[in-house]
C-alpha cells in the first residue's frame, strides 16, 4: 500500500482524531470539549484542502447532496430551537449547538475523508484504528483480565454483567465489524480477503466482549442480511418514505409508553427501558420544559439525560424535526440495501437508547455509508466476490447513481 502525497495529511489527521477520542474517553471524561475542538479544527483544514483542489466543485462531489441535507437539518434544529426558546422567553444555549454538532460534524468529516482517500487507504485506516482501539480498550478494562479465564466465567446475560462491558467501545467495534464484513466480499486478492476476514472476526469478538446487548443482537442480523440482499442493490424511495412514517409514529407511541400514558404503567416502562424512563419522569415533573434541542439534559440535571434520542428530539423541538431527521438519514443510507439495514438498526437504537453522542462512531458509520453507497467501488475497479446463490436476492434492481 502506497499512500499518495495528497493523502498523507488526511491519514495523519484521521489517526490524530482517533487518538483524541480515545484519550478523552480514557483520561479526561465526558466534560471535556477536546473532541469538539479537534474535530472542528480538522474539518476546517480538510475543507480548505478540498476547496483548493476542487474549487466550488466541492459542492458537487460524491455524497454532496446528502451532506448538504444534513447541514439543512442542523440549521432546522437550530431554528426550531430558537423558536422554542423564544416561546419560553429564553435564548439559545450552548447545549443546542453541541447537540447539533453530534449530528453535523461526523457527516462533514466523513464527506471530506470519503472524497480524499481511496478505498484501499480507508480500509487500512480502519484496520489501524481497530488495533489502536483494542489496545486502549484492553488497558481500560485491565489488560490481564483478558488472559484470566475467571473473567470470562463471570459473564452473565441473565444478570446483565460483564467485567469487559463498555457501551462506547461496543459501538466502535460494531461499526468496524460492519465495514469489514461488507468489504470482505470485495477483496481483490486471497491475501486481502483473509486479512479482512481476520478483522471481521476480531471486531466481532470484541463487540461481544464489550457487552452492549443491542450491538450483540445487531451483529448476526448484519451477517445474515448480506445473504438475502444484493450488496450493490438500492432501496426504492417508497420504502424510505414508509420507513420514515413508521418510525415517526413509533416515536410518538414509544414516548407515550415511556410516560406511562399508553398501555404500560410507569413501573413497566422503567423495567422495559432498563431505567431510562426514570429520566423522562424527572423531566415530566417540569412539564417537559424545553428551550431548544438538547436542553432537556440541563433542565433535568441528569448527567446522562433522557437517553432516548428520538423521544428527546420529539419532546424538545417537535415531530417535524423527527420526520426530517429520519428521512434525511434513511434516504442517505438507502443508496445501498446493506447500509440501509445498518441505519434501520441504529434508528431503532436511537428510539430506545442514545448513540449520536458517540461522534467518532458516527464518523465511521457515515464513512461506511458513503464508501459503499457511492460509485467509489466501480471507479476504483473493485469487483464483488459473489458466492453462488440458490435464491434471488432482494433489491437487485440498480438505479442510476450519477448524482452521487
Amino acid at each position: 500500500m502506497k499512500i499518495r502525497r495528497s493523502e498523507l495529511g488526511t491519514v495523519f489527521a484521521f489517526i490524530v482524531i482517533v487518538l483524541c477520542y480515545i484519550i478523552e474517553q480514557q483520561f479526561m471524561g465526558s466534560d471535556s470539549d477536546l473532541r469538539y475542538i479537534m474535530t472542528a479544527g480538522v474539518i476546517v483544514i480538510e475543507y480548505i484542502s478540498l476547496f483548493l483542489r476542487y474549487g466550488f466543485k466541492i459542492f458537487k462531489l460524491s455524497y454532496s447532496k446528502e451532506t448538504i441535507s444534513v447541514c439543512i437539518l442542523s440549521l432546522l434544529l437550530i431554528v426550531l430551537s430558537a423558536v422554542k426558546a423564544a416561546s419560553e422567553e429564553k435564548v439559545l444555549t450552548f447545549r443546542t449547538f453541541v447537540s447539533t454538532a453530534y449530528i453535523l460534524f461526523p457527516v462533514l468529516y466523513a464527506y471530506a475523508v470519503h472524497n480524499k482517500l481511496r478505498i484501499e487507504i480507508i480500509t487500512r485506516l480502519m484496520e489501524t484504528c481497530t488495533i489502536l482501539i483494542i489496545f486502549f480498550y484492553m488497558i481500560d478494562k485491565g489488560f490481564f483480565n483478558f488472559f484470566d479465564i475467571d473473567s470470562y466465567l463471570t459473564i452473565s446475560f441473565s444478570m446483565s454483567y460483564s467485567v469487559f462491558e463498555s457501551t462506547k467501545y461496543a459501538d466502535w467495534f460494531f461499526s468496524f465489524f460492519v465495514y469489514f464484513l461488507y468489504f470482505e466480499r470485495f477483496a481483490k486478492t486471497k491475501a486481502e480477503r483473509t486479512r479482512l476476514r481476520f478483522f471481521t472476526a476480531l471486531t466481532a469478538v470484541f463487540t461481544f466482549l464489550a457487552f452492549h446487548r443491542l450491538t450483540i443482537l445487531m451483529m448476526p442480523v448484519m451477517f445474515i442480511i448480506r445473504y438475502f440482499v444484493d450488496l450493490r442493490g438500492q432501496i426504492p424511495r417508497w420504502i424510505v418514505n414508509l420507513t420514515t412514517i413508521l418510525f415517526s409514529v413509533a416515536t410518538v407511541v414509544y414516548t407515550k409508553l415511556m410516560q406511562g400514558e399508553l398501555w404500560w404503567t410507569y413501573e413497566q416502562a422503567y423495567v422495559f427501558s432498563t431505567g431510562r424512563a426514570w429520566a423522562l419522569k424527572l423531566w415530566g415533573q417540569k412539564d417537559y420544559l424545553s428551550y431548544g434541542y438538547g436542553t432537556s439534559l440541563d433542565i433535568i440535571g441528569n448527567v446522562k439525560g433522557v437517553e432516548m434520542e428520538l423521544v428527546q428530539m420529539y419532546l424538545e423541538v417537535g415531530i417535524l424535526a423527527v420526520v426530517v431527521f429520519l428521512y434525511i438519514f434513511l434516504r442517505a443510507a438507502g443508496k445501498n440495501a446493506y447500509t440501509y439495514a445498518l441505519m434501520i438498526l441504529f434508528v431503532m437504537n436511537m428510539l430506545m437508547a442514545a448513540t449520536l453522542w458517540i461522534m467518532f462512531n458516527w464518523i465511521i458509520i457515515w464513512l461506511t455509508i458513503m464508501t459503499i453507497g457511492s460509485q467509489k467501488l466501480e471507479n476504483e475497479g473493485v469487483a464483488l466476490y459473489e458466492r453462488r446463490q440458490r435464491f434471488k436476492k432482494l433489491f437487485t434492481r440498480k438505479k442510476n447513481r450519477a448524482n452521487d
